[in-house]
């Protein structure tokens, strides 16, 4: 089937233009080949676009690193490119995604509610959830934007620990590898599901209610990227032996916010067929 044609099978599915149906499509792969060729033409660009760069933000993370041990002092100043506590545009981009996909997530849950599907609600309500949750750590739980949260004590020792010295548990040494590792399985769950939509169609998983909890085809870019993503950091290690530099390692920033526009799209999706359902008497 031409690309042509199988854009206007899901334009009808969704109920979208053909318009909105490809830039859903090739979005993803437009943000990470566009990443990549900035990393190699524009080195300096992609790197103040991905880190987290002087653009928002003032206050450093670590205020006064007269108490470091000589081991934390070596690692500081070996990591200092990461330790200040300012967001790059990247970061303000996911954040704002992360925070649209929890609204559009707690809408699921409210008219998942009104319909008598408890089940789909809870479930969402748990994806509003977490999506609050990986905002909220995107933004340093608030430092970022002059907020102090937690005890100064507190902070401090959590900030001792963290790999970028900031007030987050996704950058503790212990966590991070976990959740590259689910990143990729939720990526393969999400590629297989959107295939196997892809071969079944639409209407046989929506008869099976699979549709709520199975991407379209259309997000199949989105979960391809976190995965070729992941293979670029394996080939690399074992090409070369070495680690990730550092400007390869803000790679990892275009593939989170594919990743999260992804998660935000889906969710939408699902709002959009949750609210075609009609309420339940008495239901939530």
């Amino acid at each position: 089937m031409s690309t042509l044609r199988q854009s206007f099978c899901w334009a009808e599915e969704l109920s979208l233009p053909r318009a909105a149906v490809r830039i859903i499509f090739l979005l993803p792969l437009a943000i990470f080949l566009a990443a990549h060729a900035m990393m190699f033409a524009c080195p300096d660009l992609f790197w103040s676009l991905t880190r987290k760069a002087h653009w928002f933000g003032s206050t450093q993370v670590l205020e006064d690193t007269a108490d470091l041990t000589p081991e934390e002092r070596v690692h500081f100043e070996k990591n200092a490119y990461r330790y200040c506590d300012n967001l790059g545009p990247n970061h303000v981009a996911k954040i704002a995604v992360e925070v649209l996909t929890a609204v559009v997530a707690f809408q699921i849950f409210r008219h998942a509610r009104r319909r008598g599907r408890p089940g789909l609600a809870a479930l969402y309500l748990v994806v509003a959830l977490g999506a609050s949750g990986v905002a909220a750590e995107e933004a340093r739980w608030g430092e970022s934007f002059g907020l102090r949260l937690f005890p100064e004590d507190f902070a401090r020792r959590v900030k001792r620990t963290n790999l970028q010295a900031e007030l987050t548990l996704h950058n503790q040494p212990r966590i991070q590898k976990r959740i590259k590792d689910a990143m990729n399985v939720l990526a393969l769950y999400g590629l297989a599901g959107s295939l196997l939509v892809a071969r079944r169609r639409r209407a046989w998983l929506q008869d099976r209610a699979f549709y709520f909890f199975i991407p379209h085809p259309v997000l199949a870019p989105g979960f391809a990227v976190v995965l070729l993503y992941s293979l670029e950091r394996l080939v690399y290690k074992l090409a070369t032996g070495d680690r990730i530099p550092p400007i390869w390692s803000s790679m990892q920033e275009p593939a989170e916010l594919v990743a999260v526009l992804t998660l935000l799209v889906f969710c939408w999706l699902v709002l959009r067929a949750v609210k075609r359902w009609p309420a339940v008497a008495h239901a939530g």
